[in-house]
């Protein structure tokens, strides 16, 4: 039988690997003169961006399984509100 929980450690695992891969490629094709803020909000967008193909599966399992979880909810309504938020402000700068 498999624990309830193995689902989330899977994402947790996957999140963590998402965050290292994520700042590694920034450092590998970033240019020299390029500030921290600016590197910082890529990697920001990036690891966020992406974190949605992470949890879609696992919120497409729960949904099928009947299984609701307020957690995940909070996390999508973040990862929504974050993203528009940020991708808006940079088409009127």
């Amino acid at each position: 039988m498999v624990n309830e929980n193995s689902g989330l450690n899977v994402i947790i695992i996957e999140f963590i690997l998402l965050a290292v891969v994520s700042y590694f490629l920034i450092s590998y094709y970033k240019a020299d003169n390029v500030t921290l803020d600016v590197i910082f909000t890529v990697y920001l967008s990036w690891v966020l961006g992406f974190v949605g193909i992470l949890l879609l599966p696992y919120d497409i399992s729960l949904s099928l399984t009947n299984q609701a979880d307020g957690r995940l909810a909070h996390v999508w309504d973040f990862v929504y509100w974050y993203l528009l938020t940020h991708y808006y402000s940079y088409l009127f700068t």
